[in-house]
Formats: structure tokens, sequence, C-alpha cells
């Protein structure tokens, strides 16, 4: 949210659309150790045997799946929010 707001103010005084400051200022943020630990135990679950390892690993892969959707979703409207709200002053920047 604070990235997205601090995008329109600064997209007027250069000239340049706000998600050019968007976008960038997110990247770093995506959560990756989630997304590897998800595949992960995904590849776990579907190598064991015993039933038991199977839904441990496969609870390990709906935790971490689950988590890193939601915080990139989460990430995705904090940052357009912002945008959609105040539209007159974001889509007017590159005028």
């Amino acid at each position: 949210l604070v990235i997205g707001l601090m995008s329109i103010i600064m997209a007027p005084r250069v000239k340049c659309p706000p998600e050019t400051f968007c976008f960038p200022a997110l990247l770093p943020m995506i959560p990756g150790i989630y997304a590897y630990r998800s595949v992960q135990a995904f590849v776990l679950a579907l190598s064991t045997s015993c039933e038991s390892e199977f839904s441990h690993y496969f609870y390990l892969f709906e935790f971490n799946g689950v988590t890193c959707v939601l915080v990139i979703l989460s990430m995705v409207v904090g940052e357009m929010l912002p945008i959609l709200v105040f539209r007159k002053i974001s889509f007017s920047a590159t005028r």
C-alpha cells in the first residue's frame, strides 16, 4: 500500500506511469522461500510411500502454497488499490 501511494506521488513529478515505480519495487518482495518449500514438500509427498509422511508433506505443501499465494495477492491488491482510488492523479501523470 505504501509503495502504491509513493508511486502516485512520484509519477507526476517524473512524468511516468505509477506502474513504473510499483512493479520493480515489489519484485524483491515475492516470497520465494514459501514457493520453494511448497514445491519441495510436493515432491517429497509424491516420493514417499508411507501415508503419515504423505499427510505431513502435503500439509507443508498446502501451508506454504497458500501463504505464498496470499502474500502475492495482498501485494497486488495493495499496489493496485491506490492507483484505482486516485485514478485522476495516476492516469494523468503522463500527460
